[in-house]
């Protein structure tokens, strides 16, 4: 079985003298990975706290998650197709999207820091426990937020996707139980991005560019909605 980061290349970190900035995916890179089987485009959060603790989450029963299971953030990306071409969200906005969605919190680029090295990884990601067969290509953002939004997070209440929030060093949460499936690698690429990225300088990001659901014509970043159908392939 192969791992995504074997399947699919042209995702190079970028050098510390660069700005900071995450893949975005044009008409012909979705086509592509359409092409090697994946589902869906999005983003698996890996969102720290000031002292390295990750935020987990109590995931609500849903098509894809059982009742309880404790994972990351995930989010689709959205897309909207211009001139016979899709345009897709810029991961970090999904990534600040999902946590608006998901936790129930206002999230601003102010409240966000990145590290210089390593700022993100990428792998497969099971849909959900309706189809295991289907994967997502899932952009993972490394980010550290501030003080104040860890505060808010811890007290907001649940949502209509996650039940409990906490913040726990990364090697405890491979120990909850039940787990979101494909959680168990997710810790283990988090674990080997961590390494390097938490003694990295944090810099800050730039506002990305909005794709809002407000928009008529948006919708997730589903490929066999956008291309047609495909031969699912697990890379995770």
């Amino acid at each position: 079985m192969s791992m995504a980061n074997e399947v699919h290349t042209g995702f190079e970190q970028p050098q510390l003298d660069l700005k900071i900035e995450l893949p975005v995916f044009d008409d012909s890179r979705l086509r592509m990975l359409h092409e090697e089987g994946w589902n869906r485009v999005g983003v698996l959060g890996l969102v720290l706290d000031s002292e390295g603790n990750a935020l987990f989450l109590q995931h609500a029963a849903s098509d894809k998650n059982p009742q309880g299971a404790w994972g990351t953030l995930g989010e689709t990306s959205l897309t909207l197709k211009n001139n016979e071409e899709w345009v897709i969200e810029n991961p970090l906005q999904t990534l600040i999207r999902g946590m608006q969605e998901e936790l129930g919190v206002p999230v601003s680029v102010n409240d966000i820091r990145m590290p210089e090295r390593s700022p993100f990884f990428h792998m497969g990601w099971p849909v959900g426990t309706s189809d295991l067969n289907e994967s997502a290509f899932a952009i993972c953002p490394v980010v550290v937020i501030s003080n104040e939004l860890k505060t808010a997070i811890l007290a907001s209440g649940p949502t209509e996707e996650i039940d409990y929030k906490i913040f726990a060093p990364l090697d405890t949460l491979a120990k909850a139980e039940p787990m979101r499936h494909g959680t168990d690698i997710w810790i283990k690429r988090a674990v080997q991005s961590t390494a390097d990225n938490l003694a990295s300088h944090l810099s800050e990001v730039q506002e990305p560019p909005v794709l809002g659901r407000d928009h008529p014509l948006v919708q997730d970043a589903i490929l066999v909605n956008m291309y047609g159908p495909n031969v699912p392939v697990k890379h995770y």
